[in-house]
């Protein structure tokens, strides 16, 4: 049943994953596809520099509250069920939620980056750590002006973050918190690998560089 439980969980994660805020936000109000626009992400950032606020405000609240409900959902099963939870096995339904976000099953697996949804998922499972994380996202955005380098630079420091405060606060699972997160970390600096190479040529956009161009 531990088993079962575990597959279930994980499977539930990538599904609520694949709801796509970006894409369906963008449908609902403005019967588009966010993905030939802009910069072609279904995400927070392209959405607010195509249709502004009020849809960005949408898609910034579904994406970082849809990897939190999955997560919340493997609680109440195993708890339903009486059982046990491993530590991982929160970080990999949060990552499984991350992978249906940006391979989503309902929209040709091409989805967004995963950067709000990991925030949702280590506020959640890692609160105060996840202030060292987000003031970095802060500093480095104020500074550049761009949100990639500020997504890549704090996902990054998120590990180092998590290590620290389970260095101070002696916590048993530090290591496997820590792994797990540089995991997630990774697979969304890899999903950045455009921005990187605009990055290193000096042609990434600033915040509000894109205009819809229809």
């Amino acid at each position: 049943m531990s088993v079962l439980l575990i597959v279930i969980s994980i499977l539930i994660g990538y599904l609520i994953g694949s709801l796509n805020f970006a894409i369906i936000v963008c449908k609902l109000t403005k019967k588009e596809d966010i993905r030939h626009f802009g910069s072609k992400n279904a995400g927070m950032t392209n959405m607010l520099r195509i249709y502004g606020k009020g849809p960005a405000i949408a898609t910034l609240v579904g994406d970082v509250t849809k990897g939190a409900i999955s997560i919340l959902i493997c609680w109440l099963l195993f708890f339903l069920f009486k059982m046990e939870r491993p530590v991982w096995l929160d970080y990999m339904v949060g990552f499984a939620s991350i992978l249906g976000h940006s391979f989503p099953v309902f929209y040709q697996f091409r989805g967004g980056k995963g950067v709000l949804m990991a925030l949702g998922i280590i506020l959640l499972l890692t609160p105060v750590p996840t202030i060292g994380t987000f003031a970095v996202f802060l500093i480095i955005l104020a500074c550049t002006k761009i949100v990639s380098i500020s997504s890549i630079i704090s996902c990054a420091s998120a590990p180092l973050w998590n290590w620290l405060y389970g260095y101070l606060t002696n916590d048993p699972n530090t290591m496997t918190k820590v792994i797990c997160i540089a995991i997630m970390a990774l697979f969304i600096i890899f999903m950045h690998r455009s921005n990187i190479v605009r990055l290193i040529k000096g042609e990434e956009p600033s915040f509000r560089s894109f205009k819809k161009d229809k």
